[in-house]
């Protein structure tokens, strides 16, 4: 039985990345290994991924030091307003983290001891969330590419999501760092793409964690909120701050259209609520609708075989549009899914990524058959 170290954003208060490691966790003991979350934690992400205004996010997405400060006040203003909800989230997450996640005690901030940890393990596995993606690349000093050399331990990437083109800057040391991989996958086609040419190897492309797992698996982790809701409504999931998202005006339309209140959860305002991930799959799991621009809201609306409408992110919605492209669900918004026929071609993908996770973690030099 090998001991697996998995690098991922187990820290973050985020529904999708809680989820996606703990599935990511469950697959692996399912094939015989025993899993351990490295607990690194870059100080500045740290402030990118908690309840706390995040400076880093609001800088990445403005154009001008002008727009940059104007807009962190704001976001500054709305966590304030909203303080309470943010900080109940944080709670559900964090008892999430501690009942259901096997992070190692070490708490790990920079790269010397990072490599320590993961020397010891027999594979380090990188991945299941946008590990890839070049602004949290930047902001953990490279740290989820392994920019070291491991002595005994397998490298590896499981469905690394780059979300973005890869920038200029950054090309050289994804290729430095990536040819060290005994075996490397991503959860985007087009990354893989990508990859393949840039590092003249085959860059396999799986799924995201969270689609590994069938509904039942998700059983033991599901918790009805304290809070009572109606028995009939549309789940709203917003992954944004923003109060003008398309998402808001997609919901009411649909609430008029079929005449059911929203529910939403994330930042609305009104009519919201913030919960954990366990809290999160009840309200998926009873929604008679669900609207979302949350990646992860779209996979385990997927797995719970809901109806549902996707409105994709302004950044990161590469992922979110590969998806739909290759599992033929741009139209889903105007028709009932036919569940049948999409886990048939799920089945077959899902079997392939838990065929690359087996072999990559038997061999050295991974090749897939």
């Amino acid at each position: 039985m090998k001991k697996v170290g998995l690098l991922t954003f187990h820290f973050a208060d985020n529904i999708g990345a809680l989820l996606s490691t703990y599935a990511l966790q469950s697959v692996l003991q399912k094939i015989g290994m025993t899993v351990s979350v490295i607990n690194f934690i870059p100080p500045m992400m740290l402030e990118y991924s908690t309840f706390l205004p995040s400076f880093y996010r609001v800088k990445y997405e403005c154009k001008s030091y002008f727009d940059t400060f104007r807009a962190y006040f704001k976001h500054i203003a709305s966590h304030t307003i909203d303080l309470n909800g943010i900080l109940k989230k944080h709670k559900k997450c964090e008892e999430f983290r501690q009942r259901y996640l096997n992070i190692t005690e070490i708490l790990i901030r920079d790269l010397g001891n990072l490599k320590k940890a993961c020397e010891s393990f027999d594979a380090c596995i990188v991945g299941g969330d946008q590990v890839w993606n070049p602004r949290f690349l930047e902001l953990s000093n490279f740290g989820y590419l392994l920019p070291f050399k491991l002595k005994n331990a397998l490298k590896i990437a499981y469905a690394a999501s780059i979300a973005e083109k890869i920038p200029q800057n950054q090309l050289n040391i994804f290729r430095e760092c990536v040819h060290h991989f005994s075996a490397v996958s991503v959860r985007e086609r087009s990354s893989s793409s990508e990859l393949t040419k840039l590092l003249g190897r085959e860059i396999y492309h799986v799924l995201d964690p969270t689609l590994l797992m069938e509904k039942s698996d998700y059983a033991n982790i599901i918790k009805e909120p304290a809070m009572r809701f109606p028995s009939r409504y549309i789940l709203t999931y917003n992954v944004g701050k923003y109060l003008n998202n398309p998402i808001f005006s997609v919901a009411k339309k649909m609430s008029n259209k079929i005449g059911i209140p929203v529910v939403t959860i994330g930042f609305s305002m009104k009519n919201h609520c913030y919960v954990g991930p366990s809290e999160f799959l009840w309200l998926l799991e009873n929604a008679e609708y669900v609207i979302t621009n949350s990646y992860h809201g779209m996979l385990l609306s997927i797995v719970f075989q809901k109806r549902f409408i996707v409105v994709p992110p302004s950044l990161g919605s590469l992922r979110v549009i590969d998806f739909i492209e290759e599992f033929n669900l741009r139209e889903n918004n105007t028709k009932i899914i036919d569940y049948k026929k999409l886990c048939k071609f799920l089945s077959e993908s899902k079997a392939f990524s838990i065929n690359f996770l087996r072999k990559a973690l038997e061999q050295d030099n991974y090749q897939i058959k």
